[in-house]
């Protein structure tokens, strides 16, 4: 399973959004750090790096944006 689909599952399991990183972010990076929660307050950072950089970008702006 890629980093990307472990985070939807987690997602899909009930975690919510926490914090998210882009590589955009100032100052730029080569990585994208996703941050989930749990209920109970289970925190889970995935980091994305290489090829799986830009997708996780796109995923993940647009999730966290709409859970604002």
């Amino acid at each position: 399973m890629d980093k990307i689909s472990y985070a939807v599952k987690l997602i899909k399991d009930g975690y919510k959004p926490y914090y998210f990183k882009p590589s955009k972010s100032i100052p730029a990076t080569f990585d994208s750090k996703v941050t989930l929660i749990s209920k109970d307050g289970d925190k889970k950072t995935i980091v994305f790096t290489g090829m799986e950089v830009s997708a996780a970008d796109k995923a993940f702006m647009d999730y966290f944006t709409s859970e604002e």
